[in-house]
């Protein structure tokens, strides 16, 4: 996930490769990729199983970084950046499998939600090292950096993650790869599941967007004041999987629901304060801790809804889940541009994104309650029957 956002505080500095045009494609060619390898990839966990699938996903990508960093122009850079994305897709969809096949039921919430803010922590992290690395080190001394955390991660998963469970036995592997397939176009005429990824879909888009707003808003506080920024979300984002053992006290349902409004009346506030030119750098840092906090913790409800619809094909589900979800982050970027090339730059385009984020959430908690609605419709006439 690291090096989905990496690219961001870079995108000045990519204009000088060779061919460069819309450095905003330099996210989008991982992002799509990614979004799609998650299909194609995502469910090979149920297969050949979890660890052989992220160490392949691993080396693949750091073939990738290695293309990336030697380019000799954008076209090779894009590609790089595309074998990149494709290759991380089905390692996310892997951990998830691992983690509702290996660890206990009353342990899934915790580390569930430990692993989707890792996910989400990723973004802070990367465009932190980013922005401090690269004055010193430029574009490829950068990749260069995660190439190397990308080798560490490789050596760490193969020797921690164990070839066979030593406790709950793995139910997926094995699977035939036809069935692994078939899976997915049977998922999808659910429609509980279908309004639950739809939901999901929203989730990093906006947070990822808001982001990429920030870097394109461009008059947006000073470096030192972007850094605070980007740092801003990251309590929020560890705090989350430690406070779970809490959180787990309150009914799932009401935790997505009661999460996804907040989002949006977070987003919302920024949006107003920054079209009416209110908006000031603690603000924003405070509206991004809240909104991160909140999806931090729809995430993980919203898989545990998912996996709660397919149990039977849970490395199907997780990597619909895992499309859905980082597909949105892949739109993140593109969007922010998209509705800024209509409002411009400046405070008052990122006031607009995170109203148009305001909306998106809006309809995100509205699927959600229709998903959660449907879900409970069938529980009363099962009872009935």
């Amino acid at each position: 996930d690291l090096q989905l956002y990496v690219v961001l505080p870079m995108l000045d500095e990519l204009t000088r490769l060779p061919g460069a045009d819309t450095t905003t494609h330099a996210a989008t060619a991982f992002a799509l990729p990614y979004a799609a390898g998650f299909l194609v990839l995502g469910p090979l966990a149920d297969h050949f199983g979890p660890r052989m699938v992220m160490i392949m996903s691993v080396v693949v990508v750091l073939t990738g970084t290695l293309i990336v960093i030697v380019a000799p122009n954008w076209a090779i850079f894009l590609a790089g950046r595309a074998v990149q994305g494709f290759a991380a897709a089905p390692f996310t969809p892997a951990i998830l499998v691992l983690t509702q096949t290996r660890v206990a039921p009353a342990h899934r919430l915790v580390t569930t939600s430990a692993i989707i803010s890792a996910g989400m922590a990723s973004a802070v992290v990367a465009q932190v090292v980013a922005q401090l690395a690269l004055p010193m080190m430029g574009v490829g001394g950068v990749f260069g950096l995660f190439a190397a955390a990308l080798a560490i991660c490789l050596i760490l998963v193969i020797f921690l993650i164990p070839r066979t469970s030593s406790t709950l036995q793995i139910r997926h592997t094995g699977t035939s790869t036809t069935e692994v397939y078939r899976a997915i176009p049977r998922l999808l005429t659910q429609r509980r599941l279908v309004l639950l990824l739809v939901a999901a879909l929203s989730y990093l888009t906006v947070f990822v967007g808001l982001y990429a707003a920030l870097q394109l808003a461009g008059s947006v506080g000073s470096s030192g004041e972007l850094l605070v920024l980007r740092i801003s979300a990251l309590p929020a984002i560890v705090a989350i999987p430690l406070l779970s053992p809490l959180l787990v006290r309150v009914p799932g349902r009401t935790r997505l629901l009661g999460s996804v409004v907040v989002a949006a009346v977070s987003t919302l506030l920024v949006g107003i304060l920054a079209v009416a030119g209110l908006l000031s750098v603690p603000v924003f840092g405070i509206g991004m801790l809240v909104t991160a906090g909140a999806i931090a913790i729809a995430a993980p409800a919203t898989v545990t809804e998912v996996m709660a619809a397919a149990p039977e094909a849970g490395g199907a589900a997780n990597a619909l889940y895992s499309a859905a979800i980082f597909g949105g982050a892949s739109m993140g970027t593109p969007l922010a541009a998209l509705v800024m090339s209509f409002t411009g730059t400046g405070e008052a385009g990122l006031g607009v994104y995170a109203l148009t984020s305001a909306a998106l959430l809006t309809l995100a908690c509205t699927v959600a309650a229709l998903a959660l609605r449907s879900d409970e419709s069938h529980r009363r006439s099962v009872r009935v029957r």
